[in-house]
């Protein structure tokens, strides 16, 4: 009976809270990976992503840029 009612919770979920659930999953995980210098995660997704885009970059760079 319990889990029917979790399939049917999960049925009813919306895309888009499921894609910014994801997007901010990732950039936690690349925050913490490579140790980014972001105290503070913005609400407004296009505000998380350019702030983890701004030092990843350079993260990335760093890492698999050439000489």
């Amino acid at each position: 009976m319990e889990m029917n009612l979790l399939l049917q919770q999960r049925i009813c979920m919306d895309r888009r809270r499921l894609e910014e659930a994801f997007l901010l999953f990732a950039a936690i995980e690349i925050i913490g990976k490579y140790d980014l210098p972001i105290n503070d995660i913005p609400y407004d997704k296009n505000e998380l992503a350019e702030s983890v885009t701004r030092y990843f970059h350079d993260a990335f760079v760093k890492k698999w840029g050439g000489k």
